[in-house]
């Protein structure tokens, strides 16, 4: 079996490989690193002269890496694209010590080889920032499930900080951890995210907090949500050009508001959820992966919006909680229709189609979570096949 260390050790020097000889056109891609560019290159500092759709960690470092790369887009690119690498390195380094941990040697071999080709080929793990928010998630896991709570905390405050969606992996902590851990950690998480959005609301409270409310109004993309409300479009929002403008947020209102209202959605799949998950008896630290997984699935149901990219939240608990040819099938199977719809279908301005690949992927995602919950109310000596 290979160890962590040298298969980390072959994916970077697959991702220099690729990054050496790979034209800049064709890193860009179909990507958002253009408008993360142009963002950057703005007159100040996001939060404080120009408002972003991004908690704060993300939009401050890529305005430090412009500033350090002399406002040069290469360059700009090419370190944004090492701290990239470097977070898949994590997360790899993180997987594999959990598949090693649950799986025989030979099943976790598989499922580390089948991570290792996914993270090189798959574009999305290089066109957007989301590898530091899934390190984020996968360093919380890891720490929770080794009672570090201290510094379980941080790390989810810190993947709360760059992009709210890591904060699914705290459930966790369902039924493994005493009250007053799960407290522990909660408090951590929340006194770090709180502290630096209320400082930068003390210093720029405008800009601030049209930052944080920038998303709630724009509306539903790409789920079966948006095709009900009539809503065919990408999440893409204001062009960077008018960010100083802080009634330019308004440019994201979706063209019809939403027809069932997501707040009674996210009411209904909640309590569903908690139901489902109180009929389970976690008997070791394997489940409480696959509760995180469950729970996404969940997460993706009922989102009023849907982007490509947030697979990469998905997979590694996929590959992780499933037996490995399930895990392997819905894997590939869900990449080949994100990236049939992102960006073979859109970027060639074929919304229409969102008609076919969002329905199925509606129902990719709901047979995934039932999977997963048969799975997790299997005994665990079933459960790890």
């Amino acid at each position: 079996m290979v160890n962590k260390s040298r298969l980390v050790t072959l994916f970077l020097a697959a991702r220099l490989f690729t990054f050496i000889v790979t034209p800049i056109e064709f890193l860009l891609g179909y990507g958002d690193f253009v408008h993360f560019y142009k963002l950057a290159s703005l007159h100040g500092w996001p939060f404080f002269q120009y408002w972003v759709e991004f908690p704060p960690i993300f939009p401050l470092l890529s305005s430090l890496i412009f500033r350090i790369a002399g406002g040069q887009q290469h360059i700009y690119l090419y370190i944004f694209l090492i701290i990239l690498t470097l977070a898949d390195a994590g997360n790899l380094y993180l997987f594999s010590r959990f598949a090693e941990k649950y799986f025989s040697v030979e099943a976790a071999g598989l499922r580390k080889l089948t991570y290792l080709v996914i993270l090189i080929v798959l574009p999305y793990c290089w066109w957007y920032f989301d590898p530091l928010a899934v390190f984020c998630m996968m360093a919380g896991i890891n720490l929770l499930l080794a009672r570090k709570e201290a510094r379980a905390g941080l790390a989810f405050g810190m993947g709360l900080l760059v992009k709210l969606f890591p904060v699914i992996g705290l459930v966790a902590v369902w039924k493994t951890l005493k009250i007053q851990s799960v407290l522990r950690i909660a408090i951590i998480t929340t006194v770090l995210a709180i502290s630096v959005i209320t400082a930068l609301w003390v210093v720029s409270p405008d800009y601030t907090r049209v930052s944080l409310l920038s998303q709630s109004g724009k509306g539903s993309w790409e789920t079966i949500w948006a095709l009900i409300d009539g809503n065919f479009q990408t999440g893409a929002m204001a062009p960077s050009e008018v960010r100083a403008d802080l009634s330019s947020v308004t440019q994201n209102l979706a063209l019809n508001p939403a027809r069932i209202p997501p707040l009674l959605t996210l009411a209904v799949f909640a309590l569903f959820g908690l139901w489902a998950l109180s009929r389970i008896q976690i008997q070791g630290e394997h489940q409480s992966i696959q509760v995180v997984c469950f729970a996404w699935g969940m997460f993706m149901l009922w989102s009023p919006g849907f982007s490509p990219q947030w697979i990469l939240y998905l997979i590694p608990l996929i590959l992780l909680s499933l037996p490995e040819r399930e895990g392997f099938l819905f894997s590939i199977v869900l990449i080949l229709i994100c990236l049939a719809e992102w960006p073979l279908l859109l970027s060639r301005g074929m919304f229409w189609t969102l008609m076919l690949t969002v329905p199925v992927r509606f129902a990719l995602f709901a047979g995934l979570t039932f999977r997963v919950y048969q799975v997790l109310r299997q005994p665990v000596a079933e459960n790890l096949q």
